[in-house]
């Protein structure tokens, strides 16, 4: 299914220099948005427990050798992207990094969602301008 993929990754040598290491973080976290999207269509098929798991997070636990940290995150984030539209596209098109992404959904509570949602095609470019850190201190 991934055979081009696994021959890409496979003979990928990555140069150690920063425009390069730079931007396979670049993919790595575009591939990362695409994870969580389908890991959330996965949980609400309810495929893990067609596979016999207790959850989503056990059957990433299990089947996606991931921990139980990064499958909460993966499941966290598929969920907020299912809600956040332009948040998903920017994540998935690289306006947004990996820890910004995180940043946002980090700070998102049940109640907050639909309050950033409302506003979120005017707050993703603005948000895509600052660090991890300072979208927590702006978003917290």
């Amino acid at each position: 299914m991934f055979d081009e993929l696994v021959g890409a990754v496979g003979g990928l040598e990555i140069p150690s220099h920063g425009d390069a290491l730079a931007a396979v973080v670049r993919l790595w976290d575009q591939l990362g948005a695409r994870i969580a999207t389908a890991v959330d269509d996965f949980d609400r098929s309810g495929g893990w427990e067609i596979e016999g798991a207790t959850s989503i997070t056990a059957w990433l636990r299990d089947r996606g050798g991931v921990s139980r940290p990064q499958a909460g995150q993966l499941s966290r984030t598929g969920r907020r992207f299912r809600e956040l539209l332009v948040l998903a596209a920017a994540a998935k098109d690289g306006t947004l990094s990996g820890g910004q992404v995180q940043a946002v959904v980090s700070t998102l509570t049940e109640a907050t969602v639909p309050v950033f949602a409302a506003q979120e095609a005017e707050l993703v470019p603005t948000l895509a301008v600052l660090g991890p850190a300072d979208l927590v201190s702006v978003l917290g």
